[in-house]
């Protein structure tokens, strides 16, 4: 159905700073309450570890969930990935 990671790394210069990182459900379950289930959960674990804020990339179609969850944009700009496999 959908999955999200949270991270915090206290030794880290970052601060208090955390991530949320790959936060995605499947399309067919989409609008039922799934993405901000694993928001909410993600976010208490980073909160949990110490984080008292959190950055994240955002789709397009994941901007309307994160600023109804008190996200703010902050700037713009694109995401590199490489697949290892």
């Amino acid at each position: 159905m959908g999955a999200a990671y949270s991270f915090f790394d206290s030794a880290a210069d970052s601060g208090t700073l955390g991530g949320i990182f790959n936060m995605e459900v499947a399309a067919v379950h989409r609008r039922r309450g799934i993405g901000t289930a694993l928001l909410a959960a993600a976010t208490q674990c980073a909160a949990d570890a110490g984080a008292t804020e959190l950055a994240l990339n955002a789709t397009p179609e994941g901007y309307e969930l994160y600023s109804r969850r008190g996200f703010e944009l902050i700037g713009r700009g694109s995401t590199w990935w490489l697949h290892l496999s």
